[in-house]
């Protein structure tokens, strides 16, 4: 099983790496054919659709994995449920776009928003089909799947931006990306709806899902605070380059956090019984996450005042700057985000709750006092935030699944140490010499290559133990 484990998460992060380097290769083509403008507004748009989508799976899809048998009848009435909210959130969101356009002055929302509307129909219906992929799991075909819906989604956008689309190629990009994933998830976990439903299959569901949706609403309504208050305060252009620099930060989140969450909920959900053990798989999972992600962030942070504007063209220069400061926040967060799912494993939903709006609320608070001061302000309250609450967190956490909470910290701060060194490493070399292009690249490398390096050497034993616990 720790075989197949490895293999679960390789397949699902490969997929996710296929996209990151999809977006890597995509954004600069589409970055200079948009404006910063497009880009906001766009930003805007889908904050809108992103709460919409929350409820287009309600959490249904995560209970139903937790399930120690699969009944059919459940699984198809889950499925019809689904599918008619996804139906009322289509006709929905056609009412709320007017009055979505209204409230920024941009008309152009109401079209992006009208358009959008779809998305949630699509995630509705691939949620019970994604569901049974990862209780069966399926990980590797359902990282084929979503690598296909990325690249589908990508090659649509390239091809709009580059044919005259503008901010158009953006929503393409999200509509077929959804219906992609809608279709191939469909097609690929073999589920087929039976004509039935039955009230009594969804009992059991629903105080899950309803804590799910309370903390999924809380969770979307902490991220898209920034677009919107940075719209408020500072203009239509700041929410652009917000928009572009959280597309990058949110890698790691998207590439590397989520097919571990993914992977370990469903180890969990077996351990459920035992909370020592689900925390044990929480500190593996965080000394992994931190491996891979924190001297990367730190390198690109440190070369990015020349690598945005050479990839992205001079007008996202600025890039640079938000990246840096919000770049170990967003490490931070990405290398401790699966203590989400050990909520949901073990149900307690409501405690998650409880945590998700104690924390969105402060958040947002320190974004608010922040943001008047400037975007960069903003930035490094993300950041400051992050590091000030973590310890808040792991109490939550510990309440439900005891963990060795000093372990869990050296784990952070081992990839924290040679992220840091690879940082000062780059600018030392920056002052001492004139650098090209290529010699940066080779540089930035391998400074990546020295940090990863670093922590395997002394973590090696630690990672093969952790390794072993997800053996089911």
């Amino acid at each position: 099983m720790a075989r197949k484990f490895v293999f679960g998460v390789a397949a699902l992060t490969g997929a996710r790496v296929f996209l990151a380097l999809s977006q890597v290769v995509a954004l600069p083509i589409i970055a200079r054919y948009l404006t910063v403008e497009d880009f906001g507004a766009v930003a805007l748009a889908m904050t809108i659709v992103i709460f919409s989508q929350i409820l287009s799976d309600a959490g249904f899809g995560r209970s139903l994995i937790r399930s120690e048998q699969a009944d059919h009848l459940e699984w198809s009435s889950v499925f019809w449920m689904l599918t008619g909210v996804g139906a009322g959130l289509f006709v929905l969101l056609q009412g709320i776009a007017p009055l979505w356009a209204g409230i920024f002055d941009l008309p152009q929302l109401h079209g992006f928003v009208a358009a959008l509307a779809v998305v949630p129909f699509f995630s509705a219906v691939a949620a019970v089909p994604n569901a049974k992929l990862e209780r069966d799991d399926r990980f590797p075909v359902l990282a084929i799947t979503r690598a296909a819906a990325a690249a589908s989604g990508i090659v649509t956008a390239i091809w709009m931006a580059v044919e005259g689309y503008g901010p158009w190629a953006l929503i393409g990009q999200q509509i077929v990306l959804a219906f992609v994933m809608s279709v191939t998830g469909f097609v690929a976990s073999g589920f087929r709806p039976a004509l039935a439903f039955s009230s009594e299959g969804l009992k059991k569901h629903v105080q899950f899902a309803r804590d799910n949706v309370g903390v999924s609403f809380i969770f979307t309504g902490q991220r898209q605070a920034a677009p919107i208050l940075i719209k408020l305060f500072l203009g239509a252009a700041p929410v652009g380059l917000f928009a572009m620099s959280q597309r990058i930060l949110n890698l790691p989140q998207t590439g590397l956090s989520g097919p571990m969450a993914q992977v370990a909920y469903v180890r969990m959900s077996r351990a459920q019984g035992d909370p020592a053990r689900v925390g044990a798989l929480y500190v593996a999972a965080i000394r992994f996450l931190s491996f891979m992600i924190i001297p990367g962030m730190a390198v690109l942070a440190a070369s990015g005042h020349w690598f945005f504007p050479l990839a992205l063209s001079d007008r996202w220069a600025e890039v640079a700057t938000i990246f840096a400061l919000a770049a170990p926040g967003f490490a931070l967060e990405a290398s401790i985000a699966s203590a989400g799912v050990v909520f949901q494993a073990v149900g307690k939903t409501a405690l998650r709750l409880r945590m998700a709006t104690e924390r969105a609320i402060l958040r947002t608070l320190a974004l608010a006092v922040a943001i008047p001061f400037g975007i960069e302000y903003a930035a490094l309250a993300i950041t400051i935030f992050t590091l000030l609450y973590t310890p808040r967190l792991w109490s939550f956490v510990n309440r439900i699944a005891p963990f060795d909470r000093r372990a869990a910290l050296n784990a952070l701060i081992l990839p924290t140490f040679f992220g840091a060194m690879a940082w000062a490493g780059l600018a030392l070399a920056e002052h001492m010499w004139t650098l090209g292009t290529v010699q940066r690249l080779l540089l930035s490398g391998g400074a990546l290559l020295a940090g990863w390096g670093g922590c395997a050497a002394i973590n090696w034993q630690r990672m093969r133990t952790d390794l072993k616990l997800f053996r089911t």
